[in-house]
């Protein structure tokens, strides 16, 4: 069990991108770009998870699609996924005033993102080119969930 006290969860800063671009890299993940929200989970000093939030431009109220959220395997089954959801909902809701986080998750997550206050929206309700990646990713026979939180 993780000692909760040298958890660390964070939005990522310009300072953070070599390390973060490492560890997409390392882990497989698609790189991330400059304009990208990236939230960050630390161990002590080590980057063991993070969550990229891709801002939507054609959108009325502040909206983002969560483009990944990853946890490194040996820290996984700890709630790290979930505080970290939290913590961005948490900031964002600083920030702004209302905004739309949309999210594609695996189908086995499904009680996490809800345990999260995420919801399983219509994908009517995505811009045109969220909807046209998500119908890819079924028609290529992906299990992904379309959910949203909406504050």
């Amino acid at each position: 069990m993780l000692d909760k006290n040298l958890i660390k969860l964070s939005l990522a800063s310009a300072a953070d991108f070599f390390a973060i671009k490492h560890f997409f890299k390392q882990h497989k993940q698609s790189s991330a770009s400059r304009n990208d929200l990236i939230y960050t989970v630390h161990y002590q000093t080590k980057l063991i998870g993070l969550a990229r939030l891709i801002p939507i431009e054609d959108s009325v109220k502040p909206s983002y699609w969560l483009r990944g959220l990853f946890i490194e395997t040996d820290f996984r089954q700890q709630r790290l996924a979930s505080h970290l959801l939290n913590f961005i909902t948490s900031d964002l809701n600083v920030r702004h005033d209302t905004f739309e986080i949309l999210a594609f998750p695996h189908a086995h997550l499904n009680a996490l993102y809800k345990r999260c206050d995420f919801q399983t929206i219509d994908i009517n309700h995505l811009p045109i080119s969220l909807q046209l990646t998500y119908q890819n990713a079924l028609n290529q026979g992906k299990h992904w969930l379309c959910m949203a939180f909406i504050e």
